[in-house]
Parts: structure tokens; sequence; C-alpha cells
């Protein structure tokens, strides 16, 4: 099924929104070089509510270091990795 005007209006106003978030994210990784994978999952879920986005999963998946390995990894208060430079 096709989409219609309206539907590729929403798509396209939802990818601008996401990137701006990646971008943002990498700013704010660059000003805090310590941060954590919980941390910037907090971010992220903080700018998906700034820009009315509204994703089909509860939560997003941020992971550093030997966690991007792990397809099902998800980033918890239990498991809080930082990443360094």
């Amino acid at each position: 099924m096709p989409w219609n005007k309206k539907q590729i209006s929403q798509h396209r106003e939802a990818a601008e929104a996401l990137n701006k978030i990646i971008e943002e994210v990498v700013e704010y990784i660059k000003n805090n070089s310590a941060v954590s994978d919980v941390e910037i999952r907090k971010f992220v879920a903080e700018r998906y509510e700034k820009y009315y986005l509204i994703s089909d999963r509860q939560k997003s998946i941020v992971a550093f270091g030997d966690d991007t390995a792990n397809v099902h990894f998800y980033a918890c208060m239990i498991i809080n990795t930082s990443i360094l430079f």
C-alpha cells in the first residue's frame, strides 16, 4: 500500500528529528567524556519527548565497548558502562 502525502510528510519530519537527536547525542558525548550508556539512553528518551516522537520500543538500545556486540543488550542501572576517551 503506497503512502499518502501526509504519511510521507510525517516520516520526513520524524527522520529530521532523529537526525537532530543523533547530532545532539554526539555533542553531549563530546562535552561529557565520562558519560555512561544509561545517561545516553535517558538523554535520547528526553529528546524523543522534545520532538514528539513515539517508538514501538519502550527504550532505545545504547551500548558502549564490549556491550556493542550483544544485540540484546539493554543499558540499566545495574550494568552502567562509561565511555572513555
